[in-house]
């Protein structure tokens, strides 16, 4: 069949045959020039539209795992040059077709020409992803000059461009973002593993995830999760920010993974170390923190001075440890670092939470199993592990609100502008309310810049309010 950009009636009617009866197994490059006619035709209905979109994908589907093998495929090729040219086929090491869903966030999905894809990009870098980058992709079959040029199939990004050219004319480029978000695992295992992580924090290691390749143009947006959880309760809100085309074009997402059984100051320690390490390897803009629950005192900690004094009043003796590195004093006396330039709080217990005094929170503290390296480290502080070296606080004791570094982190505002999003399970009057684990009083922050309280449990991160409060800030950023 010709391609052309536009076609007749009848054409069009043909094309529409051609599916329902020989084109069901003609080979692809035949499915694909049927379906480029009727997509690229101002005469086709939408119904029309819609089935040679479908047939498209399955095409699509069909020949582009193999062409990236290197399989030959009569009347088909790879381009060489790309637009733009980082989504060279050399770039991905699998390339997957994938349907759009029924329900989706809005802003993520949108229907036009080509075949939404899910592109595996080789993990490069130490905070990339162990199974490699998940990137949106969309394939285009772009006919040739004359009719008997084979099809030539683009790789574009739908991140960067909405319109696909063919043949010198300009169509909606069909676009999948929440595919990547569905398909990736740069944002951690379910919420069991999160209770078996705190459980045993002596085997996992902190660290800085990327969801996609870095980009020294956006701004980090770097998301901290809260005791016995994962990244991957940030699924939905990053779905929701990815949606805003604004939010994509500014910034980038990052998640911090950490055993949350530890002492709340070296899990602390090990935020600032992790974006320490990321700053040696990148020069990126000033981050946005966010930080739910317990994640926020980690985030508190970014943006506060811990001076030698005030670090006595939590562990005496520990600023004069030698040498200046010991880990104690390394957790304890610190500098609010300059590459963080905004603080969300979400549900954080800045003055602490009775649940940690609760018989199962007890229970809990008991089954916590601490790396041995840890217990040497600081095991013979004998204030601090109260004469017992099975006692070195955990995570659980440091959300107490007798907690020392609690109260010592409380006494300065954040050095950069800070917002709080606040959950009330119900009570009308703020004072005395809360979320059923953090009480209002404990998560107001009388320095922030701005406070939301959403009608909701612990869990309220994932509220319409919430998640629009994210977005404000972000955009106002």
């Amino acid at each position: 069949m010709m391609a052309k950009t536009s076609v007749s009636r009848v054409g069009i009617l043909l094309s529409i045959a051609c599916f329902v009866t020989a084109c069901q197994v003609a080979p692809p490059p035949e499915r694909l020039r049927a379906a480029t006619d009727i997509l690229t035709s101002p005469d086709s209905s939408p119904a029309e539209q819609a089935r040679a979109e479908a047939k498209y994908r399955q095409a699509m589907a069909a020949v582009v795992p193999g062409l990236l093998a290197g399989e030959k495929e009569p009347d088909i090729k790879l381009a060489t040059k790309q637009k733009p040219d980082d989504f060279a086929p050399g770039k991905f090491r699998d390339i997957k077709v994938v349907r759009n869903r029924a329900v989706v966030t809005p802003g993520l999905i949108q229907s036009g020409l080509g075949a939404s894809a899910v592109g595996l990009v080789p993990s490069k870098g130490p905070f990339a992803p162990s199974q490699g980058y998940r990137v949106p992709v969309t394939t285009v079959a772009v006919p040739g000059e004359r009719a008997d040029d084979p099809l030539s199939i683009q790789f574009v990004n739908p991140m960067l461009t909405d319109r696909a050219v063919i043949n010198g004319q300009s169509f909606p480029l069909a676009m999948n973002l929440e595919a990547p978000i569905t398909a990736t695992r740069a944002i951690g295992p379910g919420s069991i593993d999160g209770f078996r992580n705190m459980l045993r924090s002596d085997r996992i290691q902190s660290h800085l995830i990327f969801f996609q390749p870095f980009d020294p143009n956006k701004i980090p947006v770097v998301l901290v999760h809260g005791l016995m959880s994962t990244p991957r309760m940030w699924e939905t809100v990053v779905a929701t920010l990815w949606a805003d085309p604004e939010i994509r074009e500014r910034y980038q997402f990052w998640f911090f993974y950490y055993a949350t059984g530890k002492p709340v100051p070296l899990s602390a320690l090990e935020l600032r170390e992790a974006l320490e390490a990321a700053a040696k390897q990148y020069r990126f803009k000033p981050a946005i923190i966010i930080g739910h629950s317990m994640g926020g005192i980690l985030a508190r900690a970014l943006v506060a001075r811990m001076t030698p004094a005030e670090a006595e009043t939590i562990l005496p003796g520990v600023s004069t440890l030698v040498p200046e590195d010991k880990l104690a004093r390394r957790s304890l006396i610190f500098e609010p670092r300059s590459d963080v330039s905004r603080v969300v709080f979400i549900a954080t217990p800045h003055r602490g939470s009775r649940v940690a005094h609760f018989r199962i929170s007890e229970l809990g503290i008991r089954l916590i199993r601490l790396p041995g390296d840890l217990i040497d480290q600081i095991g013979d502080l004998e204030l601090y592990t109260a004469g017992r070296r099975d006692r070195i606080p955990t995570s659980i004791n440091g959300l107490s609100p007798n907690s020392r570094f609690l109260a010592a982190l409380d006494l300065r505002a954040p050095v950069v502008p800070a917002h709080s999003i606040i959950a009330n399970r119900g009570s009308r009057k703020l004072e005395g309310s809360s979320d059923g684990v953090v009480a209002y009083e404990s998560a107001h922050l009388a320095s922030a810049l701005t406070e939301v309280v959403v009608p909701a449990g612990h869990g309220g991160f994932n509220h319409p309010l919430a998640l629009a409060e994210l977005r404000r800030i972000l955009n106002e950023h």
